[in-house]
């Protein structure tokens, strides 16, 4: 199994980057401060459909034709 032993992984790419925190405790700072650029893409990595639920509630403002979703079981598009 992978692990960062708790340490939040650095890339050197602007198009993408990792928050640490509980899904209804981070997005809604994100959300706040999100700018669509270019093709979105929301990759919900989490183990419960509620968690989903929370992420794609706040991103919903954000969600439009040609938004890919992405989650542990499925694509949807």
């Amino acid at each position: 199994m992978f692990s960062t032993e708790g340490i939040k992984p650095e890339i050197n790419d602007m198009r993408g980057g990792f928050v640490v925190g509980l899904f209804q405790d981070t997005l809604p700072a994100f959300q706040r401060t999100f700018e669509r650029r270019n093709r979105l893409v929301l990759n919900i990595d989490r183990d419960f459909y509620p968690s989903a639920m929370i992420v794609l509630t706040h991103m919903n403002p954000f969600i439009r034709s040609g938004v890919w979703s992405i989650s542990m079981n499925s694509t949807l598009r």
